[in-house]
């Protein structure tokens, strides 16, 4: 008999078992209630055996081998973000470890959110629910793609409670960007001495809105001084895309969002880059340590140490970021020139397929250069009156 009652028959405990090419397989069928149904579970195993399928149920394999075999090895050839994952990673697999997927349950997700909350950072401080978003985000995406392998059944991050999901928000919103008096300070009282280096990274932070990984990641090779325009073939979200760099304008191989870009100079971050270029000439990077030709490594620290000897509170050198954007948004710039100067991939009241010229976005930063000489404490528009915009990281 292919199936057996080893209970009784007000408790029944069906089991199967048959061979096929000499191989005995045999197990529980703990759903069953009758013969019947029991019969129905052990032809489907039978079609498992010959179909290859046999064994390799949805949510037995072990979380920290597929983040290891499979999901890191994924994120290291496509994501430029990837060492972000891979020490986040490290987290999930110390408070995962041991479990095969099914064995992750939304509450058991739950209790890893509310831990994390109640730690502290390395720094001795609450943990920032922005911090527990990031790897909160990560465990999902992982279960995503093993739900595409085929080695999980569902995602348990989709059926934690409301009450849970607000506690971390994925990002703080901040309003923060620095004003002309602060500049004036930062770089008459805090930028000097054996600070001083450091006075093009920051004026390139507000004048071109990159990204402080960007800016260090700047290239000789990426700056085009000259007259004429140059092509460059890049990789992208995993195809081959070729980038046209205009005259005057810098190219960042890879934003945020995995897309390259190209930023129009003004006249100052002209004239900024110009000098730099003459600068440890040798150094593939234009902001390059002479004492190892790598980019800096330690400028957040050292701007906000400017910060503090200039009596400069709560300014972050990713605030020069909403500097651009806000000094921007007071020149009266549209949210698609600002969109694309910026690196975004959407605004609000926009699409896909809407693109601002070239011609649009030299204006814009050329209007940063002489935003000094501009009053535009009165301005509104139509839309918005606010002097500020909040930007995504």
């Amino acid at each position: 008999m292919s199936v057996d009652n080893r209970g009784t028959t007000d408790v029944p405990r069906w089991y199967y078992s048959f061979m096929i090419r000499g191989v005995r397989y045999f197990g529980s069928i703990p759903e069953a209630r009758t013969k019947a149904e029991a019969l129905k579970v052990e032809a489907m195993k039978r079609l498992e055996v010959y179909e290859g399928r046999y064994g390799k149920e949805p949510g037995v394999k072990d979380f920290c081998e597929f983040v290891d075999q499979v999901y890191m090895e994924y994120a290291k050839s496509n994501k430029a973000t990837w060492k972000h994952d891979l020490f986040r990673s490290e987290t999930l697999k110390e408070h995962f470890g041991g479990l095969r997927f099914r064995d992750i349950t939304p509450r058991s997700v739950e209790k890893f959110i509310l831990g994390r909350l109640d730690s502290d950072s390395r720094r001795k401080s609450k943990r920032s629910p922005v911090s527990v978003h990031k790897e909160f985000s990560l465990l999902s995406s992982i279960f995503n793609m093993a739900m595409r392998e085929e080695v999980a059944a569902g995602n348990p991050c989709l059926k934690i409670s409301k009450k849970v999901r607000e506690k971390i928000p994925a990002r703080n919103k901040r309003d923060r960007f620095m004003s002309l008096e602060e500049e004036d300070k930062l770089f008459n009282l805090g930028l000097v001495g054996s600070r001083a280096h450091f006075r093009p990274i920051v004026r390139l932070g507000v004048h071109l809105g990159a990204r402080l990984g960007e800016l260090m990641a700047i290239k000789r090779a990426d700056l085009n001084l000259s007259t004429k325009p140059f092509s460059v073939k890049l990789r992208s979200k995993g195809q081959d895309v070729k980038v046209e760099v205009r005259p005057n304008h810098v190219l960042i191989p890879k934003s945020k969002n995995g897309k390259p870009r190209t930023i129009p100079l003004s006249n100052m971050a002209k004239d900024i880059f110009a000098d730099l270029h003459g600068d440890e000439a040798g150094f593939d990077y234009v902001f390059a340590n002479p004492d190892t030709g790598q980019p800096y490594t330690n400028v957040g620290k050292a701007f906000g140490a400017a910060c503090r000897e200039a009596g400069i509170q709560d300014l972050t050198f990713h605030d020069l970021r909403h500097t651009f954007a806000s000094r921007l948004r007071e020149a009266g710039v549209d949210a698609i020139t600002r969109r694309d100067l910026l690196g975004h991939s959407t605004v609000e009241m926009s699409d896909d397929y809407t693109h601002s010229s070239a011609e649009s976005r030299l204006r814009a930063v050329q209007s940063i250069a002489d935003y000094r000489k501009q009053d535009y404490s009165n301005f509104t528009t139509n839309q918005d009156s606010e002097t500020s915009v909040r930007i995504a990281s």
